[in-house]
């Protein structure tokens, strides 16, 4: 049996204790950083592609100790 491909990227992880992390336009405005609303949550893994991020945002998750950026690797479903 053939080994299972994989593709890898760097992901925003949520590692905090809530089932469910959420960053509004308002929480982003509150911070001086123009960004878009974003949830967390067993549905996403808790995980979104720093692509989807602007400096600005990964600047804010470097100081905020629930939020980890790490490899991601995404199993390839075409065998």
């Amino acid at each position: 049996m053939p080994e299972a491909k994989v593709a890898s990227s760097k992901v925003v992880a949520y590692i905090g204790t809530s089932d469910v992390r959420s960053i509004s336009v308002a929480d982003w405005d509150a911070s001086n950083i123009k960004g878009q609303d974003r949830v967390w949550s067993s549905h996403n893994g808790w995980q979104i592609p720093v692509d989807n991020f602007g400096d600005d945002e990964m600047a804010y998750f470097a100081t905020d100790t629930d939020f980890v950026v790490k490899d991601a690797v995404i199993p390839d479903i075409q065998a």
